[in-house]
């Protein structure tokens, strides 16, 4: 099997019969990922390369930060190690998930390209030209979404560490705190798919995506959850097996999963509250129109 014949079995003939239109952003993705599902692994692999510095750091760093409560009696200082251990692995990762932000500008900006069925993909060439046209945004991105993570883990791990603090108000401050780090990670991730089609100034780039991200929790809990289940099966599971399997699932594919997934999401909710006002023509592009 030549390396022709290899491409044709994985990326169907955009002429073919199974690379019609789909009629909704549902079965976009299924169609994607079955015509296109070569192009998914290479552009996964090409973000991985990104995200090389924050998975290797943090698998090391991780190992090292479990073994630090073994021996120790005293529960107070076994959770104030933690608190610091944990807190100060989420400001070394600022800059790696910068570094790993800029590389899903790239994968973002491919991704933008076959939602709506651009018949010139490149896949190496779109993704460097992402990565390059994205660069501002997905700095601020990432800055924003790793600053806030230094946020998150220094109040999940400090306040366990404070002696008769109420379990009622603490259960309230966990809440309050993940639900923040949803709108955070929603925001971020609109913040991605908006850089690939519009062009906002600083302001109003923050306001629309962190408007999105209260107003459409329930919707941005579950597509969260659907587009990054491999990172969360990391970040929730601590056995170093399945994490590495993780890790090899999100290599692979995971990176093209979690864009797809949430550039076909975005993609309706702009449809819904900016293109459909702002820019019409964009409206279900890349859809089967006559079946709406």
């Amino acid at each position: 099997m030549n390396r022709r014949t290899l491409y044709n079995f994985f990326n169907k003939d955009k002429g073919s019969a199974g690379a019609s239109l789909p009629a909704n952003r549902w079965k976009a993705y299924f169609d994607i990922l079955s015509h296109r599902f070569g192009t998914l692994v290479i552009l996964s692999l090409l973000t991985a390369l990104f995200f090389v510095p924050y998975f290797s750091i943090n698998f090391i760093a991780n190992l090292f930060i479990n073994t630090q409560g073994a021996g120790v009696e005293d529960e107070a200082l076994r959770l104030f190690r933690l608190f610091s251990l944990k807190t100060l692995l989420a400001a070394i990762n600022i800059p790696l998930l910068i570094i790993g932000f800029i590389g899903l500008g790239g994968t973002f900006n491919v991704i933008r390209k076959l939602v709506y069925q651009d018949p010139d993909i490149r896949v190496a060439r779109d993704f460097w030209a992402g990565v390059r046209i994205n660069f501002g945004e997905s700095l601020l991105a990432g800055l924003f979404f790793s600053i806030y993570l230094v946020v998150f883990y220094a109040n999940i791990y400090f306040y366990p560490t404070v002696q008769g603090f109420p379990k009622l108000l603490l259960i309230i401050f966990m809440i309050v705190i993940i639900i923040v780090l949803v709108i955070v990670t929603s925001a971020t991730l609109f913040m991605m798919t908006s850089a690939t089609i519009y062009k906002f100034d600083v302001k109003i780039f923050f306001k629309n995506s962190l408007l999105l991200g209260v107003i459409l929790i329930p919707q941005n809990i579950l597509f969260i959850v659907i587009a990054a289940l491999p990172l969360l099966v990391y970040y929730l599971i601590p056995f170093v097996l399945v994490q590495l399997i993780a890790i090899a699932i999100i290599v692979l594919y995971g990176f093209s999963h979690l864009a797809l997934t949430y550039t076909l999401y975005s993609y309706s909710v702009f449809d819904k509250y900016i293109n459909k006002t702002y820019e019409p023509k964009l409206v279900r592009l890349g859809l089967d129109n006559t079946e709406e």
